[in-house]
């Protein structure tokens, strides 16, 4: 799975927002109270079902707002358009191969199907006190040594080299 974009209007703390995700490792720098923590938050909440209270959903000064997330999987390109109202919610989930999903329970069902078949590597998260250590580390380490541990592939390239011998 590939995220390509995330567009939110009134979510959390943010009143609009675009992020064009490229391949690979992506990283969501800013300030505190910026809304990256929104930004997980809406993303677990759409892709693994994770609950959110309305209160987090929806700007405190908003009726209503959305989420768009496109994504790639299996060579198909998929739109999830989510709206949200103090009194509903609204999911559509869509796929350049004429898939048409509504409800948020079904397609939650269809993106674990979906997702069981697809490598989705891991997440990170490193809190506002952890950058810095996590800089130091590179700097007292070689750089792919650096995103081996970060990544957690130890154990891959462990196996990797066992075959190689």
């Amino acid at each position: 799975m590939q995220l390509k974009r995330l567009e939110v209007e009134n979510v959390g703390i943010l009143e609009r927002f675009t992020c064009e995700f490229q391949p690979g490792l992506n990283l969501l720098i800013g300030p505190n109270g910026s809304g990256k923590t929104t930004i997980l938050r809406l993303l677990a909440y759409l892709i693994y079902g994770v609950q959110l209270t309305k209160d987090r959903l929806l700007h405190i000064n908003a009726d209503s707002g959305y989420a768009r997330l496109t994504f790639m999987a299996n060579d198909l390109e998929y739109e999830y358009l989510c709206q949200f109202s103090r009194n509903s919610n609204k999911f559509i989930l869509r796929n350049n191969a004429n898939l048409k999903l509504n409800g948020y329970k079904a397609i939650l069902e269809y993106l674990a199907g979906l997702f069981s078949n697809i490598e989705l590597g891991s997440k990170f998260y490193l809190r506002q006190g952890e950058i810095t250590a996590f800089a130091d580390s590179l700097t007292s380490q070689s750089l792919t040594t650096a995103i081996v541990g970060l990544l957690g592939l130890n154990g891959l390239a462990n196996s990797v080299s066992a075959v190689r011998s």
